[in-house]
């Protein structure tokens, strides 16, 4: 999908800090989806968080996408507490 500069870009989710995002566009990048990530914070460098925005006619694949990434608590423990096979 070709992109022009009046595409509308949309919030798809917040994060913590810049790595953070970064990860999560990551996600998408894989899967070649243009994404941006605007920072904020009041000292340049010591950002406060980060937003992650995808182009709105993109915004319901990248929910998909990234639903699709997660990993719940759960299953976190569940994997970590399983015993692992013998070799």
């Amino acid at each position: 999908m070709s992109l022009t500069p009046s595409d509308d870009w949309q919030p798809l989710d917040t994060f913590p800090t810049h790595l953070a995002a970064e990860i999560a566009a990551g996600v998408l990048r894989a899967d070649s989806l243009p994404v941006r990530i605007e920072s904020y914070g009041v000292v340049p460098g010591l950002e406060q968080g980060s937003r992650l925005l995808v182009p709105a006619a993109l915004l319901h694949r990248a929910r998909w996408l990234t639903a699709q990434a997660r990993v719940s608590d759960s299953e976190l423990d569940r994997l970590a507490l399983e015993a692992s096979p013998e070799p």
